[in-house]
């Protein structure tokens, strides 16, 4: 399963993840990637609303060779959700059709979670809620990796709404496993979680919090700039 950034070590992910990425854009360019995923099917379940992060991984997965058996968008209104179904009996009955994994977005934090408990096949969690957003956070420090050459010894500032974004505490998580310093930017009722600080607190990271990008734009080399998120559920699992 693919739940929380946690999960990825930095020397996994730049001694194997990072490089496979590089040699998968080398064969993309030259049309050798279109049967990787031959005869490997993907179920996309949408509980929560997206577009980006749903065209993304079927895009992916069609451009691979792979098929999709089945994909939802805002299955709770769209499903035997609305009449009350659980996500775990949702879950146990996609297993029964055989896909190799199961893309889940979810409007709760941790419903990948549960989702991964009772799954007999992979859990990829595309966002939960004002949880996580793993996939997004890897593909972010790739990017940057790209763009600067680097990770360790870069500033970087976090801007916008902070408190309940999945793609920024994803992201901060794997930013601690090197050395970075961090300007969360934002603000004050929409400052990162204290979990979060707590966190990086833990790992010897530095960080500190500003109201305005104009403060510290002179100190950063990297800008992570994100909406502020109007509508994103808040709810958590009992």
């Amino acid at each position: 399963h693919i739940i929380d950034t946690r999960q990825f070590k930095r020397d996994w992910v730049g001694k194997v993840l990072f490089p496979l990425a590089d040699k998968m854009e080398r064969m993309f360019a030259n049309r050798l990637c279109n049967t990787l995923l031959a005869e490997k099917e993907m179920i996309s379940l949408f509980v929560g609303e997206s577009l980006r992060t749903r065209a993304s991984f079927d895009i992916a997965m069609k451009r691979l060779g792979g098929g999709i058996t089945f994909e939802s968008e805002a299955a709770r209104k769209f499903s035997s959700m609305a009449k009350g179904e659980s996500l775990e009996d949702t879950i146990a009955v996609l297993n029964e059709y055989g896909a190799d994994v199961i893309v889940l977005r979810h409007d709760k934090e941790g419903g990948a979670e549960k989702a991964a408990a009772i799954s007999n096949i992979p859990i990829i969690n595309a966002g939960d809620g004002p949880g996580q957003h793993p996939t997004q956070a890897l593909l972010d420090l790739y990017a940057i990796l790209r763009h600067k050459g680097k990770i360790d010894g870069l500033s970087v500032a976090m801007i916008g709404g902070l408190e309940g974004n999945r793609a920024i505490c994803s992201l901060v998580y794997q930013l601690a496993e090197y050395d970075v310093k961090i300007y969360f930017v934002s603000p004050e009722d929409k400052k990162i979680k204290t979990g979060i600080k707590e966190h990086l607190s833990k790992r010897g990271i530095w960080y500190t919090e500003v109201k305005d990008i104009r403060e510290v734009a002179h100190l950063v080399d990297v800008f992570y700039q994100t909406r502020t998120q109007t509508n994103l559920g808040t709810e958590v699992w009992d």
